[in-house]
C-alpha cells in the first residue's frame, strides 16, 4: 500500500500479562486492537508457554 493511501488516523493498543509457573516456565497472554488495518482484522489474540534452559 502506497504512503499516499493510507489513513494517518489509526490506534493501536496491546495487552497483555505473564504468569511464572515454576522457576523455568512461564505462561503467557496477550490482546492487540489495531484500527484501519489492511487485512481487516482489528484483534490479535496471542497465548504461550516460555521456557528457560
Amino acid at each position: 500500500m502506497a504512503a499516499t493511501n493510507q489513513n494517518g488516523n489509526w490506534l493501536d493498543v496491546t495487552v497483555g500479562a505473564d504468569m511464572l509457573l515454576n522457576q523455568n516456565i512461564a505462561a503467557y497472554a496477550a490482546l492487540s486492537q489495531a484500527e484501519n488495518t489492511t487485512n481487516n482484522s482489528d484483534y490479535l489474540y496471542t497465548m504461550g508457554v516460555s521456557a528457560r534452559f
